[in-house]
């Protein structure tokens, strides 16, 4: 039970639930009232859906006894607010003894608010990923995955931190799909850290006195790898039972063995796509001649080979010969190009980035050249 002190403004005073269904009923109760004068009278109301919604509303008056009220939803509603008040004109007054029952209380149902105790931070750092990652998995049936997640999100590490809205409930944020490696890129680890961070730099306001506590968001969702190690709690170190520390060990090895394929998973991926071992041929474009532009996907660089130079070019005598005013050749991401190379050799290599989508190429007239573009190794 607790005590509620009228409002002038119809402002809401509990929040019965934060979402409710049509067919919920909601009982509402008080074993006394007072309204200080002149008032001499109260009321209250129920909205659900919207402000402009009223689902009902009745007044009484002031004799101090308490009351009932229960009411069902004829719709699905967001959210259910009750509000008690007196006339704008009135004193104000308290009711007592309330008791809502029916409704579960929804998500931070008395509203949110900023965490006085969080610290605010600009970048990404190891120490806000260790803090955030406990605050929504520490204790809850995902904690097993604090390892996983921790190692996922260091790909995020020293990125900027815009921070997050305490004003409001956090979304239901991406998904953390570990069985699918490539689907966890730098754009959904960060809105996922950003979603997970509400619960550190936020909170729930408490219940009033005799009130249901409220209930946090959910956790942002995460499917978990095929295997899962539990993480398992510090044993005690004695001679009493050998084999639970060592089964404890063993258990704390599976974790690091799983952190450390995930780390191989995300080398290897850095290796293949910027310091291949070795590269491999991938389409040849024979006979190009003026200008043009060629569809590219995933290739580290292309040879230039020339295989008609007319007489109007110039050629510098060296190690190797120096071609004037061959041409151009240029690649880039859909986004735009990146900065020309001049073709000045024979054969001649260029580099390209990963995510390099188009290759133009520009050659003076009476050149004739090939293009040959390159892959990382399988």
């Amino acid at each position: 039970m607790t005590d509620f002190a009228f409002v002038t403004d119809h402002t809401t005073t509990y929040f019965a639930s934060a979402a409710a269904l049509a067919g919920t009923n909601f009982t509402i109760t008080w074993t006394a009232s007072t309204v200080d004068s002149p008032c001499g009278a109260f009321g209250y109301a129920v909205s659900a859906g919207s402000d402009a919604e009223a689902f009902a509303e009745t007044h009484y008056t002031a004799d101090g006894s308490g009351g009932t009220y229960s009411f069902t939803l004829t719709h699905d509603a967001a959210w259910v607010h009750w509000s008690v008040f007196t006339d704008t004109f009135c004193s104000t007054g308290t009711l007592h003894g309330v008791i809502v029952n029916g409704g579960a209380i929804g998500f931070c149902g008395y509203g949110t608010e900023a965490n006085p105790d969080a610290v605010p931070y600009e970048l990404v750092t190891d120490g806000l990923i260790d803090l955030v990652v406990a605050g929504a998995l520490a204790g809850g049936p995902q904690a097993a995955l604090i390892p996983y997640v921790e190692t996922a999100l260091g790909a995020i590490e020293g990125s900027i931190f815009i921070g997050v809205d305490c004003s409001t409930l956090p979304g239901a944020g991406p998904t953390l799909d570990f069985p699918n490696l490539s689907t966890l890129s730098t754009a959904t680890l960060l809105a996922w850290f950003r979603n997970a961070a509400w619960r550190f730099f936020c909170r729930c306001v408490p219940a009033p006195p005799g009130g249901p506590p409220p209930l946090p968001p959910d956790v942002p969702p995460i499917i978990p790898p095929t295997t899962v190690v539990p993480v398992q709690p510090q044993p005690l170190c004695d001679n009493s039972d050998l084999c639970s520390y060592l089964a404890a060990i063993k258990a704390q090895l599976q974790v690091l063995t799983a952190q450390l394929s995930y780390l191989r998973t995300d080398v290897r991926l850095l290796e293949r796509q910027t310091v291949p071992f070795s590269y491999v041929p991938g389409t040849l474009h024979s006979g190009l001649t003026g200008a043009g532009t060629l569809a590219v996907s995933a290739i580290l660089g292309v040879s230039v080979q020339l295989t008609t130079i007319p007489a109007s070019i110039g050629e510098l005598f060296a190690s190797p010969n120096v071609f004037f005013n061959v041409g151009w050749v240029t690649t880039g991401p859909v986004d735009g190009w990146r900065q020309s190379t001049a073709v000045g050799h024979n054969p001649q290599w260029i580099d390209a980035q990963f995510d390099d989508t188009q290759l133009g190429y520009s050659f003076t007239p009476g050149v004739v050249a090939n293009i040959q573009t390159f892959s990382h190794e399988p």
